[in-house]
């Protein structure tokens, strides 16, 4: 469940789409009991490198108009 809470941060925040806090919210009343740190440490993970991402040097092909 730790590698789908990184990659649910990270998705959220390369789509652009998610706030950060909404979904993290959500993440708490549906994980089970005794793993919230863990998992909630795992989504912040995710969203931490996926910040990191620098779009502009990626291939321009890799890209959307949107993202430049």
């Amino acid at each position: 469940m730790t590698a789908n809470m990184i990659a649910l941060g990270a998705v959220g925040v390369l789509s652009g789409q998610v706030e950060p806090a909404l979904p993290e919210k959500a993440l708490l009343s549906r994980i089970p009991d005794g793993s919230e740190k863990m998992n909630i440490a795992a989504f912040r993970r995710g969203v931490e490198e996926a910040e990191k991402i620098n779009f502009a040097a990626l291939p321009k092909s890799v890209l959307s108009e949107d993202f430049i």
